[in-house]
């Protein structure tokens, strides 16, 4: 049985605000200046640097997410979410909760300090999952 061959794609790494800026993911690869090397399928998956405390201790500040905004966001998932300006702007990183009404879903931290945020889908740019999560031991 031969080994799969992976092939690396360049996925560009911004920062939160950069993120914040984005109107939607796919235009991601023209706002990272850095780029990764990373085996992922989604052409249109982009590394954000995790800033704050809101997902600590699991998420650290300084730690690397891979999105994947061409996968449809679960219940549970840790997901990057990008809220209209009307809603306060920016981009959370959060657990994602959809309630059965199917118009609205609950973003909640790991971090006690950060209440959960209920949200109508109407209030979100975008939603998109996080697949993988880096973090540097040393």
């Amino acid at each position: 049985m031969e080994a799969p061959v992976f092939s690396a794609r360049s996925v560009p790494l911004l920062a939160m605000h950069e993120a914040a800026d984005l109107p939607t993911p796919a235009v991601a690869a023209h706002h990272g200046r850095q780029h990764l090397a990373f085996v992922v399928e989604d052409e249109q998956a982009f590394a954000v640097r995790i800033n704050g405390e809101a997902m600590a201790p699991h998420y650290p500040e300084g730690c690397i997410a891979i999105i994947c905004p061409g996968l449809p966001s679960r219940n549970g998932d840790l997901v990057l979410a990008r809220l209209r300006d009307e809603r306060g702007g920016g981009t959370i990183l959060r657990l994602v909760h959809f309630i059965q009404d199917g118009e609205s879903l609950v973003l909640t931290s790991t971090h006690a300090a950060y209440p959960p945020l209920t949200v109508q889908k109407e209030d979100l740019l975008w939603l998109a999952p996080v697949t993988v999560s880096l973090r540097h031991l040393r």
